[in-house]
C-alpha cells in the first residue's frame, strides 16, 4: 500500500477519505515555523528521489521513527528552520526527475550536496517556496502559477502548465499555492485536497494531466486548500 505523508492537522479527514487506498501518516508539527505552515510536509522534508529524503534537524527524530519501516534513506539537514522568510524555506525544494528547483542561496547545504552526489541538477528560482508553488505531475512535467518557476522549469526541459495565481485557501495568508494542494502517487494519481473544478483553469489542468497520463483524484464540493503537499514516501 502506497504511503503518503500529510499535514497532521488534516490527518483524520484525509484518512477518512483515502485511508482504504493509501497508508496515511501524519507530518511533523514544528514549533519553529509559523502556525499556518507548521505541519506542512514540504516545509520540513524534501524528496530527492531514489528513496532519499532530507529533513530539518528538529524533525529528524520524528521522521526516523514514523518512516522506519518504509525502506527509505532519511538524512538530517544542517539548516535549523525559523518562522520568517527566507529562514523557513531550506527544504522547500521541488523535484521533477533529475531536476531540482529551489532558491539556491537559502536551500539546505546538505540537501544540495546529496543532490549533487546523486546526479541531480539544480535550477535556481526567485520563488523561495518552490515546492509549495510546484505541482509536479511526472518526472518531466509540473503545474505552477509562478513565473520564476516557469522559467527555471523550461530551462530544465520540463513541460510546464502556467495557471492563474490564487483560488487556493491557506489560513493566515491571502492565498496558498497549487503545489501545496496536491501530491502525485506512484500509481500516477494526483491526489488533490479540494475540488479542482473550482479553479478557473480546470479544463487546461485536466488536459495537461491527460497529456501526461495522470489521473486526478480530488475532493468534490470542497475549496482548494494548501496543506503543504501530499508527499509520497517510497524507496
Amino acid at each position: 500500500m502506497q504511503t503518503i505523508l500529510v499535514d497532521a492537522r488534516f490527518y483524520d479527514e484525509i484518512k477518512g477519505v483515502w485511508g482504504r487506498e493509501y497508508r496515511i501518516l501524519p507530518s511533523y508539527v514544528s514549533k519553529l515555523l509559523a502556525q499556518p505552515v507548521c505541519a506542512h510536509p514540504d516545509m520540513t522534508i524534501c524528496s530527492l528521489g531514489g528513496g532519499i529524503y532530507v529533513c530539518s534537524p528538529d524533525s529528524f527524530s520524528y521522521y526516523s521513527r514514523i518512516l522506519a519501516d518504509c525502506n527509505v534513506k532519511l538524512v538530517q539537514g544542517k539548516t535549523s528552520l525559523k518562522s520568517n522568510y527566507p529562514e523557513d524555506i531550506a527544504y522547500n525544494v521541488a523535484r521533477a526527475g533529475k531536476c531540482l528547483i529551489g532558491h539556491e542561496v537559502f536551500s539546505d547545504p546538505v540537501l544540495l550536496q546529496i543532490a549533487k552526489e546523486n546526479g541531480l541538477l539544480f535550477y535556481a528560482t526567485k520563488q523561495g517556496y518552490a515546492k509549495c508553488s510546484s505541482c509536479v505531475i511526472s518526472e518531466n512535467a509540473l503545474i505552477t502559477s509562478d513565473p520564476s518557476i516557469v522559467r527555471s522549469a523550461q530551462e530544465a526541459g520540463i513541460d510546464v502548465l502556467k495557471i492563474r495565481p490564487g483560488y487556493v485557501n491557506l489560513k493566515g495568508y491571502d492565498c496558498g499555492f497549487i503545489g501545496g494542494v496536491c501530491g502525485l502517487t506512484q500509481m500516477g494519481e494526483l491526489l488533490c485536497f479540494g475540488d479542482m473544478s473550482k479553479h478557473p483553469d480546470y479544463i487546461a489542468i485536466c488536459d495537461f494531466l491527460k497529456k501526461h497520463n495522470v489521473v486526478l483524484k480530488d475532493l468534490k464540493n470542497k475549496p482548494l486548500e494548501d496543506i503543504g503537499t501530499i508527499l509520497s514516501i517510497y524507496a
